[in-house]
């Protein structure tokens, strides 16, 4: 009863991002939108985080900060998402590092890691739903494929987007926001 228990939770998270996923595309903005400053937001994520960097032996740190009219608790979760991400490709006594700049009519957040080098295919398709750069490493019940699915919906809902680059071994994730979010 436990199994089948766990295996209903986990199918009902599923069910639910599917119908968050299914909400963004229909262009759903975000709502109950606040004037958040993103170092605050980015703190409570790392802190969160933290006993997770500490087992896998991954440094982090961020730096920056930004205001943003934004939906603060689909931030959290967008960043949260990029961290788990992160860490699960980062090698032990590497480091994970958030970095928040302020550009005009948009904030970014980039998720920098050290990993292995991504290919143009990867770069292409990791944000669709339940991409999985490596099938092979992919062990059953692990993730849904739908993280980074959800922090392009995020970033829409936004006015903003995601995109990666992979320079050496440097792995970095932006995800941007429109300062004045609930705005095309």
């Amino acid at each position: 009863l436990a199994s089948n228990l766990e295996e209903l939770e986990r199918l009902k998270s599923i069910v639910n991002d599917m119908l968050f996923l299914a909400k963004a595309d229909q262009g759903e903005k975000a709502l109950a939108l606040e004037l958040v400053e993103l170092a605050d937001e980015d703190k409570k994520s790392l802190e969160f985080f933290e006993p997770v960097f500490l087992d896998a032996e991954v440094e982090f740190s961020f730096s920056g900060n930004a205001l943003c009219r934004c939906n603060p608790s689909l931030v959290r979760r967008a960043l949260v998402n990029l961290l788990s991400n992160a860490v699960k490709h980062t090698p032990s006594g590497k480091g994970v590092h958030v970095q928040i700049e302020s550009l005009p009519g948009l904030v970014k957040l980039s998720v920098s890691n050290s990993g292995a080098v991504l290919s143009d295919h990867v770069r292409t398709h990791m944000f669709d739903r339940f991409f999985r750069a490596d099938q092979a490493r992919a062990q059953p019940g692990e993730s849904t494929g739908l993280g980074l699915a959800i922090v392009r919906a995020i970033a829409r809902m936004h006015g903003g987007d995601v995109s990666a680059q992979c320079e050496d071994d440097i792995v970095t994730v932006d995800f941007t926001l429109a300062k004045n979010s609930g705005v095309a």
